[in-house]
């Protein structure tokens, strides 16, 4: 079975100034879901680019079949491709491509990190779920 991207929710990429920003959607997400953000700030004179996290924006068995670490690889390939055209790269995340996000940080060399809505632990005791990978 060959694996299609469905329509619309596409990596994008919208060229800019010499800085960069790497938007990663969430779970179950789509780079759609940060397009509106990449268009934005676009605007405002960065470069940036909407990465597809992998297994997703296709069919549930692709997602199925991945795992966090095909995550973190998605953000570090779009993290290099993106530095190949900027002189610094800001890593942004919605949910889980937030945590994805300050994961990757402490691993590349970004110029900083932004995590919205992102999931966290409790320290305590609480009995909330675990959702740091």
């Amino acid at each position: 079975m060959k694996t299609q991207i469905i329509p619309t929710t596409e990596p994008f990429f919208f060229p800019g100034g010499r800085t960069g920003v790497l938007l990663i959607h969430g779970f179950t997400g789509t780079p759609k879901e940060m397009h509106w953000m990449g268009e934005y700030l676009n605007q405002q004179g960065f470069t940036c680019l909407g990465i597809r996290l992998n297994g997703h924006a296709t069919n549930p068995e692709d997602m199925i079949r991945s795992h966090w670490t095909d995550w973190t690889a998605s953000v570090e390939d779009g993290f290099h491709l993106l530095s190949g055209s900027v002189d610094r790269v800001f890593l942004v995340g919605l949910s889980m491509g937030g945590v994805l996000s300050l994961l990757m940080s402490t691993k590349l060399n970004a110029a900083g990190v932004v995590a919205i809505s992102t999931p966290y632990e409790l320290q305590g005791d609480h009995h909330y779920p675990v959702w740091f990978i």
